[in-house]
């Protein structure tokens, strides 16, 4: 469970960036998730808790993902 708070934050950028090459409505869903996301983000309260992860190499795919792939 810890590992997909991580490809989370990668996954839904992705899933948004598919939407405005797809075109049409789609473009207005993508648009319209990040104000509803940042909503949801907004009221849901921190999460401080330490992460139990065994190979901290999967938790950096993401990282690495977001780092190479935002250019």
């Amino acid at each position: 469970m810890d590992y997909l708070r991580y490809y989370i934050a990668v996954l839904l950028p992705a899933i948004v960036g598919a939407s405005f090459l797809i075109g049409g409505n789609a473009v207005l869903i993508g648009i319209a998730s990040f104000p509803i996301l940042g909503l949801i983000d907004g009221l849901l309260p921190n999460d401080m808790a330490p992460r139990k992860i065994s190979n901290k190499a999967l938790a950096e795919i993401p990282v690495w993902f977001c780092a190479l792939g935002t250019p």
